[in-house]
């Protein structure tokens, strides 16, 4: 049998021991290499809510970022459209009360909010 195959894996540190778990399981060895670490901005401006349509959410650290600066009851009726299965939990579980997930693919979240917002 061959040596252990090893992978970097570029992805926050505090995100990344699910993945090198996984990995594990399958006998891959990983490096972790947090190349970014996120950083909560303190002057977050969100819109008018009631010009807003909907939210368009792409990774769980946004909505820790609204939840975290407390911004979530000014928008969480807003329809709230996330890219990914892990997104939409992160959203509900912050509180928004409409949220849609496009199962991962940026194609159908564009798709998804074509159908729903020209309707």
């Amino acid at each position: 049998m061959g040596s252990v195959p090893q992978v970097a894996i570029f992805r926050s540190f505090e995100k990344s021991d699910t993945l090198r778990n996984a990995l594990l399981k399958e006998h891959v060895s990983s490096l972790i290499c947090p190349i970014w670490k996120p950083v909560l901005q303190s002057d977050i401006a969100l819109p008018d809510a009631s010009k807003v349509d909907a939210l368009i959410v792409t990774s769980t650290l946004a909505i820790e970022a609204l939840a975290q600066a407390n911004c979530v009851e000014n928008v969480k009726d807003i329809s709230c459209f996330c890219v990914g299965h892990g997104t939409a939990d992160a959203a509900r579980n912050a509180g928004f009360s409409n949220v849609k997930s496009a199962d991962g693919a940026a194609a159908d979240l564009c798709w998804m909010l074509e159908d729903t917002l020209t309707k």
